[in-house]
């Protein structure tokens, strides 16, 4: 309303406009304190009541308990004549208990029956099954209950003693006396303040009406431009302050428009300063958008109550939202992240930077689901933005997706694991070929008795065969567990090739063709790494085929030829095993022989990857050949050997030539292994020695030098336990004597010295498990 619009009102319709507008405003104040008040005193009133019955029930209680007590210290816990004695004199003294006028004791049991009825003397049959229900499904608490036209509040508990419901009632109005009072009260007291308001209201007329008026009719002459308008009436207190002031501020009106000229000239000015500044910061504005796109890392900026400002492009594509979209939202609905273990949402990192004032990262294990539910594991960080104040204005987020830097680092763990069971598989393998050893030049010596007959003989052959197969499968887990270094023999490939196939496709419907050249070169490889390579590829070529179709191995050889990868041209061995399968993709025909890649459901993704280790540890090449429903085609290349004649042992021969007699020092920590191969060794006709540990066995070999009876070779397991070990023995007794022919033995095939055995001074290899035609062949070497 303009002071102008005040001329043409009565005073009579002001008295009255005030008048009820103070009523409204008493009523409106005193009725929600009426009533708000009214159900807090009956919330209190509850409550102080619920914990006066409570008091009350509990401390009834005690005194029952405390009797029960007595009984147990006297050792009368299980009369039940004084069981019940203390039942009824508690039910007398609950009978007698008074709580205000209409409070008392009621003891119900958990059959329903009313052992003291108390305050349910009144109560109906259907409003006792409505208290009983409570009851039994409270167990213990406060209930508000109707007996006939009464309203009763009780608390109550179960008592297991009795098996009864015990509890203390009181009439509700008894409760609730004081609520009454108080409404009371209450109205008694809004009459008395409308009086006084009616009584304020003629005060107000006069002390503030009239004066109002009079300056509403002042400041309407005022805003026509007459300045010389007089102010009259009669003004009191607070209003001739008023009165002065307004006259004051009409004086001062004049020189405050002309003031206000000036400052819009300024204003004005400061206009254009304000646009010469919005352009600077739009110009910044673009050169932090080229900033951000330039970041290879997502950034999010938000204000202070985390809603999204900024996003550059590499956050847009990791969330899946644009920014027009996304701008303004909270950071919670686009930024949606998961702890990685739990699935449970992540607290949101602005409320953390906002409580904490500092630099907050993420956990590892946090993962951002995009807008279309890409899952993608990320690392993150949030800053505050500070004004040049130091307050904080908003949040910075950076984030990056490391879903490949986890798979590299589970790749890595895999294979440190794949390590540690390689370190098991050597232990068992080792082990394991001690054991063979001891079963193998038995079963040897027993094949040599003359009293055989041909069934006998035929079953030991056999066994003999099993040991050697067990000998070349511990030998592939040798190779699994290091991928050590090949213990190389020159011979020809047919034995092993064929062999190897054959055992790999035993009880499929894949047809073999084997084709071998009569001639075929030597070559110098390990007769268990390279069988491995077969039967891995031969049993890759049956799944492929499911267990049908038709394998093709032929061996040849291939005189000048370069593969790729080869420096210059050389003679080759080659082995070609062809399948009729569907070939490979020539999408994945370059990852075949990677770790761990696999086209199966349950493949490791290993066999062709060591097949190709074991090549190359044969400066061997590997090729394959593929066409997609056609077949494929594997190219193994092995150097042709420069020697001209097999390595002693590679055939087995039917009968032992005898040589000269020998002296033999055997050097071996398994009993067993010392057993068998000094029965061996005598069988052959040599003197034998043995030695358990590194210190008897240099004795040995001084006592010998000193009585001018030399070992003619000394065997050493390369694995004995101590400080001294295979190498240490090796090391004395040449000090002793320089041309000691010193033999190294050990079920640990894959070792080092065990491959280059002449590097590290040693004259042979002994590899366990050795038949009794091994043994003869390096002896023989040794001494002849």
């Amino acid at each position: 309303m303009k002071f102008k619009d005040l001329k043409g009102i009565k005073l009579k319709s002001l008295q009255l406009f005030f008048g009820i507008a103070i009523c409204l405003l008493i009523t409106t104040i005193s009725v929600p304190l009426f009533f708000s008040g009214t159900l807090l005193m009956e919330s209190i009133i509850l409550d102080f009541g619920e914990k006066l019955l409570n008091a009350n029930l509990h401390q009834l209680l005690e005194h029952v308990d405390r009797r029960y007590k007595t009984l147990e210290r006297i050792g009368l816990e299980d009369s039940l004549a004084h069981q019940r004695e203390i039942k009824e004199i508690s039910l007398k003294e609950f009978s007698k208990f008074n709580f205000g006028e209409s409070g008392g004791v009621f003891v119900i049991e958990d059959n329903g029956s009313i052992t003291l009825p108390g305050p349910l003397k009144s109560i109906g049959p259907n409003e006792f099954q409505i208290l009983f229900k409570q009851l039994q499904h409270n167990k213990k608490g406060f209930i508000e209950y109707h007996a006939g036209r009464t309203n009763f509040c009780s608390v109550f508990t179960y008592y297991p003693k009795w098996k009864s419901y015990i509890g203390i009632s009181i009439k509700r109005a008894e409760l609730f006396k004081s609520k009454y009072k108080y409404i009371f009260i209450n109205t008694l007291t809004l009459m008395m303040a409308l009086c006084i308001a009616f009584l304020f209201i003629l005060k107000i007329e006069e002390t503030i009406l009239r004066p109002i008026l009079s300056m509403a009719k002042y400041a309407d002459e005022v805003s026509k431009g007459n300045y010389s308008y007089k102010l009259s009436g009669t003004f009191k207190y607070e209003l001739q302050r008023l009165k002065d002031n307004f006259i004051r501020m009409v004086c001062k009106l004049k020189d405050k428009i002309e003031e206000s000229q000036t400052q819009l000239k300024i204003i004005q000015d400061r206009e254009i300063q304000l646009k010469s500044a919005l352009n600077a910061l739009e110009r910044e504005k673009e050169r932090l958008a080229i900033t951000l796109k330039s970041i290879g890392d997502g950034v999010i900026t938000t204000d202070i109550i985390g809603r999204i400002d900024i996003m550059n492009d590499v956050a847009e594509r990791l969330t899946g939202w644009q920014w027009k979209d996304a701008y303004g939202m909270p950071l919670k609905d686009v930024f949606n992240i998961v702890n990685e273990k739990t699935g449970e949402p992540v607290v949101d990192p602005v409320s953390k930077v906002i409580d904490r004032g500092k630099v907050v990262s993420l956990t590892n294990h946090t993962v951002l689901i995009s807008k279309d539910g890409t899952k993608r594991l990320i690392s993150a960080s949030a800053a505050p933005i500070k004004d040049h104040e130091g307050s904080i204005i908003g949040v910075a987020l950076v984030f990056r997706d490391i879903t490949e830097k986890r798979r590299i680092e589970e790749e890595f763990l895999k294979i440190e694991k794949l390590k540690s069971v390689g370190v098991l598989a050597g232990g068992i393998a080792h082990d394991f070929n001690n054991i063979l050893t001891a079963i193998l030049g038995n079963i040897s010596l027993l094949g040599l008795s003359e009293d055989l007959d041909e069934r006998k003989r035929k079953i030991i052959e056999q066994a003999e065969k099993a040991c050697l197969r067990a000998r070349d499968l511990t030998q592939q887990l040798l190779t699994f567990a290091k991928g050590g270094s090949p213990v190389k023999k020159t011979l020809r490939l047919h034995e092993v090739v064929k062999e190897s196939a054959e055992f790999s496709l035993r009880g499929s419907g894949v047809a073999l063709d084997f084709e071998a050249n009569e001639d075929l070169w030597l070559t110098d490889v390990d007769p268990g790494q390279f069988s491995q390579v077969i039967q891995n590829i031969v049993i890759n070529a049956k799944e492929a085929m499911n267990n049908s179709g038709r394998i093709r191995i032929i061996l040849e050889n291939i005189a000048s030829y370069a593969p790729t990868g080869s420096v210059k041209p050389k003679d080759w061995v080659s082995i070609s095993i062809e399948d009729t399968g569907p070939g490979i993709p020539e999408d994945i025909k370059n990852q075949i022989f990677e770790p761990y890649f696999t086209t199966k459901d349950q493949g490791s993704g290993l066999g062709l990857a060591i097949c190709h280790s074991i090549v190359s540890k044969h400066d061997g090449f590997i090729e394959v050949e593929s066409r997609d429903g056609k077949g494929t085609i594997f190219r193994i290349l092995l150097p042709k050997s420069f020697e001209e004649t097999a390595s002693p042992g590679t055939r087995e021969e039917k009968e032992l030539a005898r040589i000269k007699r020998g002296k033999i020092l055997l050097v071996d920590d398994d009993e067993m292994i010392r057993y068998v191969a000094k029965d061996m060794i005598e069988y052959l006709g040599h003197h034998v020695e043995v030695a358990e540990t590194c210190e008897e066995a240099i004795n040995k070999y001084k006592i010998s030098l000193e009585q001018d009876s030399l070992f003619d070779c000394v065997i050493i397991d390369l694995t004995l336990p101590g400080e001294i070990g295979g190498l240490k023995i090796k090391d004395e007794i040449l000090k002793l004597n320089s041309n000691a022919k010193l033999i190294v033995s050990s079920g640990y095939a894959s070792n080092p010295i065990m491959s280059q055995h002449k590097k590290y001074g040693f004259f042979a290899v002994l590899t366990k498990p050795y038949r009794l035609t091994d043994l003869d062949n390096v002896i023989r070497a040794a001494i002849s």
